[in-house]
């Protein structure tokens, strides 16, 4: 074979390459995107919508305790499940029991019923931040392309992310006004279900390698997820980074605004909470930037190139210590607007850097065959430390929460330091 021929083929097999990845990319990426629309559009008036059935902190605190109890329980099933049954099926599943939640918000007020909304509600967050993206990186790793590719990717859902939740908010702002408090989440069904139509066209179903035919029980899947989690300590670490960096993410969701309007008390200071949350989502999409370009290893610098030194478990550390500065910030100034507004979007800012970067650890840490399953059993952790914190949320003071997540991500700084530096 002549080199022109070499050079043909070559060049067939990168064109080729570019198409299967950009087939791939568009297929999750319009699939993400709106699910993520969906899970947004409830964000913003769900406390609202409680109010309004006249529940109060308490009774509140309680659906979204449910919640995460599910999630601990039945979203580490089903999510152990997806390994053997197929990924794409369970991300079907999770539009089912996602919209299910959702109408069953709006259908009624009595408490019982929205318990058992928020148990579905677990059970679809277990499955919506582990079965979608273990689908993604089966099918990736199938095309055989460089973990750097994926990188990007991840780090472009996240930023598209960050955009999906400022038009989320637009789009429940015009629905309240427009329809009235269950609006959004009318809207919000219509999104789950277009997921799932695009889902059942775009998406082919993949397994765990060697499960496919295996035909093993739940009991079995999980015994062996537990067994690939405490097998080394990189996997292990990595989780305890993941549980301490999202406790105090889902610690922070549940009290900026509470903490800004104590703030705001017998002060001149006005912030519009709808500006705010547009402002900090786009802290979460610079921050998605920053991951890209730290591991785009090779720069240009004039007529020469160099080179980051950071890998991605410096880049994890880094992270967390900025977090960590953040919520110190959000402890010691508790008072004073001026210093909050600015830690609140430093710390969305590592939110966008996180997520791609943990995402990216675990597709090159965590074997196809237990992924789902081991990611399900990371988010236990989690849950079990949100649910002890919303028990104790009104005996604990917001000043003592944020210092409680300023140590939580300092310790995940150096363990992730210590263990995963070289990754």
């Amino acid at each position: 074979m002549s080199f022109d021929e070499e050079s043909i083929l070559g060049h067939d097999r990168s064109t080729r390459d570019d198409k299967e990845l950009n087939r791939l990319s568009q297929a999750y990426l319009v699939v993400y995107y709106t699910v993520m629309v969906s899970d947004w559009l409830q964000g913003p008036y769900l406390y609202k919508l409680y109010q309004s059935y006249g529940y109060t902190m308490q009774a509140i605190a309680y659906l979204f305790m449910t919640g995460f109890v599910s999630g601990a329980i039945a979203g580490t099933t089903m999510g152990g499940l997806a390994d053997t049954w197929g990924r794409k099926k369970m991300c079907l599943i999770f539009c089912l029991t996602s919209s299910i939640s959702l109408f069953l918000r709006i259908a009624t007020s009595s408490f019982p019923i929205l318990l058992v909304s928020h148990l579905l509600s677990g059970l679809s967050a277990g499955l919506l931040f582990t079965v979608f993206e273990t689908w993604l990186v089966a099918e990736y790793q199938d095309l055989g392309f460089p973990s750097r590719l994926l990188d990007r990717l991840f780090a472009t859902a996240t930023f598209g992310n960050g955009l999906c939740a400022i038009i989320a908010g637009i789009v429940a702002n015009w629905a309240v006004d427009s329809l009235g408090i269950q609006a959004p989440f009318m809207v919000a069904i219509g999104f789950s279900v277009m997921g799932a139509l695009l889902i059942s066209v775009l998406w082919k179903e993949n397994y765990g390698i060697s499960k496919e035919m295996s035909g093993q029980s739940l009991k079995e899947t999980i015994a062996e997820g537990l067994k690939v989690l405490f097998r080394g300590s990189r996997i292990f670490s990595l989780g305890l980074a993941q549980t301490l960096f999202e406790c105090s993410m889902y610690i922070f969701v549940l009290l900026y605004t509470p903490a800004l309007e104590q703030a705001l008390e017998n002060q001149d200071d006005y912030v519009p909470f709808g500006y705010l949350f547009s402002t900090l989502m786009v802290a979460v999409m610079l921050g998605s930037q920053l991951f890209r370009v730290l591991t785009q290893h090779t720069r240009k610098l004039g007529n020469s190139n160099f080179y980051w030194a950071f890998t991605k478990g410096t880049i994890l550390s880094l992270t967390l210590a900025i977090s960590a500065g953040s919520f110190g910030a959000m402890a010691f100034w508790a008072n004073n607007v001026r210093v909050l507004i600015p830690a609140y979007h430093i710390f969305e800012f590592s939110v966008g850097i996180y997520f791609p970067v943990i995402s990216s650890l675990k597709a090159n840490l965590i074997p196809n065959d237990s992924r789902a399953a081991v990611m399900s059993l990371l988010r236990v952790p989690m849950n079990i430390g949100v649910c002890a914190i919303l028990w104790q949320v009104d005996s604990i003071s917001m000043t003592m929460l944020f210092a409680i997540c300023a140590c939580m991500n300092a310790i995940g700084a150096i363990i992730v330091g210590i263990l995963l530096r070289t990754i």
